[in-house]
């Protein structure tokens, strides 16, 4: 099903704006309420964790399978149309789930489907956007946006309108999804199509960095992403999962540390977005960095800003220390998160671009996985100086990208190097 109208008289990149939009809407809403709800259905907190980790669980299982499939069909497209119309189906299930399986079932069930393609949409969005000359971290900022608006949105409606108006919510945010999932452009090229648009490139960097615009052409295409999983390759996607992993106890502990370190629970919300704020200003600027810097330059970097971060935390900092603290976001996951997709969008073709994807968000799962599961022992002995702890990742992280850097030194790389190197 097509809006060829709508199709034709929107630029693809506002389409799949707009979808970013709607589709990071669904965490923001989960997150602003749902552990609420369930905890007003009688579900316990460890209850509530093995629903939240069930999905995460599985798409460490199947997403590497998911990119392999989406690179095969004719167009990334359907696989994201696909994932948001079942994805919406399921949802449903939440009107009628009641106790604890049959919570978990319908939310693993509502949300892996999306969840898988989600890589998906990431790199056929990278492609998209080197191939027309435009900036993916623009088009990318507007998940961001969403999220945030839907994390105070939804606290406002269920704080307007009660409880009961929490699920209908939900759904209309998923079937919202699903509609716009339809006038997603077409990300491959055409066999047909004109040469692809490459930004010009700021005058002073002009030899030495290309913009991170700039396509792939360098790379013949390959049906294996064996062919690219050499340790100089890998390295950097595993340092990004270490920050992943350090970005969802974030989201996961620090409330609960806050708040026992006399910080008004209340504060915890607007604390968090505003991390989330200066990722959206970071995302809108990333391109003057990306036509300076190589991507694992970017990512050092972050993960060095990552260090101090979680440094000041261990030392339970007061709150303007905290927010300045979550200012440094901007860095650990906005730059490192642009750093690692065009890293990847460079090194790999069209053929495995969707694959190449989902296999960094595999390692990315495991690792957060892992990172969940222990950092709570951490807070039980240590409290609040387990944040402590973020140092040594980060440190570790910023090693896997200097052997990267000497097992693959940017100036001899075989294509251009620039902010996807």
């Amino acid at each position: 099903m097509h809006f060829p109208q709508l199709r034709g008289s929107i630029s693809p990149e506002a389409r799949t704006a707009l979808f970013y939009f709607i589709a990071y809407g669904m965490p923001g809403a989960l997150g602003a309420y749902f552990g609420i709800w369930l905890t007003d259905r009688g579900l316990s907190a460890g209850e509530i964790g093995w629903i939240n980790s069930a999905p995460i669980f599985l798409s460490l299982l199947l997403n590497l399978s998911v990119g392999r499939l989406a690179d095969r069909a004719g167009d990334w497209r359907s696989a994201i149309v696909i994932g948001a119309f079942v994805s919406l189906l399921l949802t449903g299930g939440l009107f009628f789930a009641s106790g604890f399986w049959s919570m978990l079932a319908v939310f693993t069930l509502m949300i892996l489907p999306f969840a898988l393609v989600m890589p998906v949409l990431d790199a056929a969005t990278m492609r998209l956007t080197r191939r027309n000359g435009s900036n993916f971290a623009l088009v990318r900022a507007f998940g961001t946006v969403g999220y945030v608006t839907f994390l105070f949105g939804a606290a406002l409606v269920v704080g307007m309108f009660g409880a009961g108006a929490y699920v209908p919510l939900v759904f209309a945010i998923a079937l919202a999804r699903a509609i716009v999932s339809l006038v997603l452009p077409r990300f491959r090229a055409r066999a047909d199509a004109p040469p692809p648009v490459v930004a010009a490139v700021p005058a002073p960097m002009a030899e030495a960095a290309p913009p991170a615009i700039a396509p792939a052409t360098h790379l013949a295409p390959t049906s294996r992403l064996a062919d690219v999983l050499k340790p100089w390759f890998v390295a950097p996607i595993v340092a990004f999962a270490l920050m992943q992993g350090l970005h969802f106890i974030l989201g996961a502990f620090s409330g609960l540390i806050w708040r026992d370190n006399g910080i008004d629970e209340t504060l915890v919300g607007p604390l968090l977005a505003l991390g989330s704020i200066a990722e959206i200003f970071a995302m809108l600027s990333f391109r003057r960095f990306a036509a300076r810097f190589t991507a694992r330059h970017l990512m050092l970097f972050a993960v060095l800003v990552s260090a101090i971060r979680w440094g000041g935390m261990a030392l339970n900092p007061p709150l303007w220390v905290l927010a300045l603290l979550q200012l440094t976001h901007a860095a650990t996951f906005a730059i490192a998160y642009l750093g690692l997709l065009n890293f990847i969008a460079n090194w790999t073709s069209e053929d495995i671009a969707a694959e190449a994807q989902s296999f960094a968000m595999v390692v990315q799962t495991g690792v957060i996985v892992v990172s969940l599961s222990s950092f709570g022992y951490l807070v039980d002995l240590f409290g609040n100086l387990a944040f402590a702890s973020g140092v040594v990742t980060s440190l570790l992280a910023a090693a896997c990208l200097v052997w990267s850097l000497n097992l693959k030194p940017a100036a001899d790389t075989d294509p251009p190097e620039n902010a996807t190197g």
